[in-house]
């Protein structure tokens, strides 16, 4: 299913969608050994892209807080 009745939008929505399956792909390739390295797309996003984390700003930085238990 696409998300729009006009073609333009559902062109560029595909094109946007097999590039971020081409950087996964080579993300996988490139970056991760062990188990990651052979996942699937759908564990990847769990593992990797589902990350509980929060950007805050202080002292003129910008910080990534990763949960301890996560």
């Amino acid at each position: 299913r696409f998300p729009s009745r006009h073609f333009g939008v559902n062109t560029v929505w595909l094109e946007l969608s097999l590039t971020a399956i081409d950087l996964l792909a080579w993300a996988r390739f490139l970056l991760l050994d062990g188990e990651l390295a052979a996942a699937e797309p759908k564990k990847l996003r769990y593992r990797l892209l589902h990350v509980a984390a929060r950007l805050t700003r202080g002292g003129r930085r910008l910080r990534l807080r990763i949960s301890a238990t996560w």
